[in-house]
């Protein structure tokens, strides 16, 4: 079976995740309802409600190996893997369009700012490309992975995205 620990916590950060939202629901109703389409409410609504499909999608730490075969584990692994990529470039545009507004919407900053997470950007689906292209077919049950080299260079990416932004918004 799956590691319990795994199970655990993505069953403890979705019920982190459901009682956040129904406890707001109703300003959530009303931010959807009352404002006018647009990309950040785009955003906003990827940011909020992705986790919920990358849970779905890793149902497999909860049910166990008894229940999904290798292949269907490894398509609902992949695909959870770039969702995630998904809500974290979602999360650091918004991250790096407040920084901009910050600094009085500067064009020089917002070329410095968009350089920096394109750059992040094109890393981590590099990197994230590798280690998915790496998974062999048993991946999903605790097999070694020799790709997972690749997950810290995404990570290191996202880091330093996160301490410049940090950095430019405490100016």
């Amino acid at each position: 079976m799956v590691n319990d620990t795994a199970g655990y916590i993505l069953s403890t950060a979705l019920t982190i995740v459901v009682y956040d939202v129904v406890t707001h629901l109703d300003e959530e109703i009303d931010y959807l309802v009352r404002s006018r389409s647009n990309f950040m409410k785009a955003l906003f609504v990827l940011c909020r409600y992705l986790p919920f499909i990358i849970g779905a999608l890793r149902i497999y730490e909860v049910v166990g190996e008894d229940h999904i075969d290798n292949n269907l584990c490894l398509v609902l692994f992949r695909s959870s893997l770039w969702f995630s990529f998904l809500q974290m470039a979602c999360v650091e545009f918004i991250f790096t369009l407040r920084t901009y507004a910050l600094w009085g919407c500067s064009k020089r900053v917002l070329f410095c700012l968009l350089a920096a997470y394109l750059a992040t950007c094109v890393t981590d689906v590099t990197s994230l490309q590798i280690y998915a292209g790496a998974l062999p077919a048993d991946a999903c049950y605790g097999s070694a992975n020799p790709g997972v080299s690749w997950l810290l260079v995404s990570f290191v990416a996202l880091i330093s995205l996160e301490i410049g932004l940090f950095s430019y918004s405490n100016r």
